[in-house]
């Protein structure tokens, strides 16, 4: 997803990462033990564990501690017998509470993207990523969430505080299971003004108007 036109944005910062981890290129100490078994462990932008089951692998993220997601490896397990490989989880540990299933198909993009789009007066971020609700993204560190429309699809709207001033964000489903967010340090209808002027682009345009790009 790109401003359009791109012209009236500066873009910057853009970044590609792919939800299918790569062992091979793990950071030296990103690899811990735990009672399920090895895991590797990354923070670049939030905290992601990655566990190899057999031929599969489990990715757990979170926005709090590492140690949160390495709990919930311990208590995820597939269903070997469903031929969807559904995931169980164990409900009675921990007090967790499962608010949403979904299962991806063949067809879904596997990677989340991210760049930052500044103008004169402001500068906002666009991502997307693979995810069957925006509730997640938009929850996030947020202080209050609230449910909207936008472009006729579920939408959610995130206010939140941290130490560089107030935020909003607007995270939306653009596809079935593809969900886009925008956000920054200014108000509502700037982040609505420039969700309403992004367009979906291929690999190639992305790549041309951000040649400095980087990519996992």
């Amino acid at each position: 997803m790109l401003p359009d036109p791109v012209e009236g944005h500066q873009l910057r910062n853009g970044y590609s990462s792919t939800s299918r981890p790569d062992p091979q290129t793990a950071a030296e100490g990103s690899c811990v033990d735990t009672p399920s078994g090895p895991a590797f462990v990354t923070d670049q932008w939030s905290v992601m564990v990655a566990q190899q089951r057999d031929d599969r692998w489990l990715l757990v993220t979170t926005r709090s501690e590492a140690h949160v997601a390495l709990d919930l490896l311990d208590v995820v397990s597939i269903d070997e017998q469903n031929e969807l490989n559904e995931l169980d989880v164990d409900l009675e540990t921990n007090d967790l509470v499962v608010i949403h299933r979904f299962v991806s198909s063949p067809d879904d993009v596997g990677y989340g993207a991210y760049v930052e789009a500044l103008t004169v007066d402001e500068s906002l971020t666009v991502e997307t990523a693979t995810a069957s609700t925006p509730l997640f993204p938009a929850a996030g560190l947020a202080d209050r969430i609230e449910p909207t429309q936008f472009n006729g699809a579920r939408a959610w709207i995130a206010t939140g505080a941290d130490p560089d001033g107030e935020w909003n964000r607007l995270v939306w489903s653009q596809t079935p299971n593809r969900i886009v967010a925008v956000s920054g340090e200014v108000g509502l209808d700037e982040v609505t003004q420039l969700a309403l002027r992004l367009r979906s682009v291929d690999e190639t345009a992305w790549q041309l108007a951000l040649p400095d790009a980087t990519a996992d």
